[in-house]
């Protein structure tokens, strides 16, 4: 009888269940964590790829207007790049970071 108490508290058998439990916890907290800050950006990057803003929020009833579907173009980032100096912005964050 000794032996079997001995052998619980060292295997830790009397709060396995509990650690268990908070272990499956702690990992559905983490999914659910990791789903809500990874689906923003998903959704700005498959936005990027569509032509306009109605196409982007025509069809968000369904699963069709989160993903990358459709007539993609990359008219996007020309634009950008045409229109603004994002470049230069680019390379002053990365100076700025770098060097602060």
């Amino acid at each position: 009888m000794q032996q079997l108490a001995r052998l619980q508290t060292t295997l830790g058998g009397t709060n396995r269940p509990r650690r268990l439990l908070s272990m499956v916890a702690q990992y559905a907290i983490n999914i659910l964590l990791v789903f809500a800050f990874v689906f923003p950006l998903l959704f700005m990057v498959s936005a990027s790829f569509k032509s306009s803003n109605d196409v982007i929020f025509s069809d968000m009833q369904s699963i069709r207007g989160f993903l990358p579907v459709g007539n993609l173009t990359l008219n996007n980032y020309g634009t950008v790049f045409a229109a603004s100096p994002f470049l230069r912005f680019l390379v002053n964050s990365i100076m700025s970071s770098n060097f602060l």
